[in-house]
């Protein structure tokens, strides 16, 4: 059957301090790996950039998403906006889809105010965004409830990490309907490729990727780049 690859979750250097990969450098190689669309995960915590004023703050934000899509347009790829949203102090992560450039400033304001998961779940929703809860069982971290999550990522391919990916499956699937994904989390070269999804036609902006989610909540996924 065939399908199309799509990324859910990567970082750039433009924007995520861990990210060794600049968004072109990104994009041609998941360009050459075959995958057709990327949603551009870039890391964005409480008070991230407090010091400058709110657009700048955004400006920097949207460096990597921005540079990213040029280079996939020149390519033929499609390239999302998305964040990995973390409510410090607490270390879990978060992955938010359907963010759009408007939207930004006020998650960010949001985001600064500490809010708790019921709240960023209720806020993003209320928005038409999704909130899946990233690599629940690295060390470190712990797994929230899933009332209080659009999903879980049960595959996360970054191998300088033990995402125990195992109980992050046995562990969303006591819910059902809820969505389970793929994603490389890629920051360096070796990590490109090494997760994601299968889809059955070109997911080209939010609309249509919040419509698959929906629609597909347990989607084909790619493990181990397989």
């Amino acid at each position: 059957m065939s399908s199309i690859k799509l990324e859910t979750h990567c970082h750039t250097a433009e924007t995520s301090p861990c990210g060794v990969l600049s968004a072109r450098e990104l994009v041609a190689l998941y360009h050459k790996a075959g995958y057709q669309t990327l949603v551009v995960t870039d890391h964005l915590w409480s008070e991230w950039k407090a010091g400058l004023p709110m657009e700048k703050r955004v400006q920097a934000y949207l460096a990597g998403y921005r540079a990213a899509r040029e280079a996939g347009s020149a390519l033929g790829m499609h390239v999302l906006l998305g964040a990995e949203l973390r409510m410090e102090p607490e270390p879990e992560d978060y992955l938010c889809y359907g963010l759009t450039e408007q939207a930004l400033p006020d998650l960010m304001a949001f985001m600064d105010g500490h809010p708790s998961l019921s709240a960023l779940h209720d806020y993003l929703r209320a928005r038409g965004m999704l909130l899946l809860q990233a690599h629940p069982f690295r060390d470190g971290l712990r797994p929230m409830d899933l009332s209080l999550l659009d999903g879980v990522e049960v595959y996360n391919g970054n191998p300088r990490h033990n995402s125990r990916n195992g109980r992050a499956l046995h562990h969303a699937s006591a819910r059902p309907g809820l969505i389970l994904t793929s994603g490389s989390d890629a920051h360096q070269k070796e990590d490109v490729g090494r997760g994601g999804l299968r889809v059955p036609k070109p997911i080209s902006d939010n609309a249509e990727w919040l419509s698959f989610l929906r629609e597909c909540p347990s989607p084909r996924r790619i493990e181990d780049g397989k």
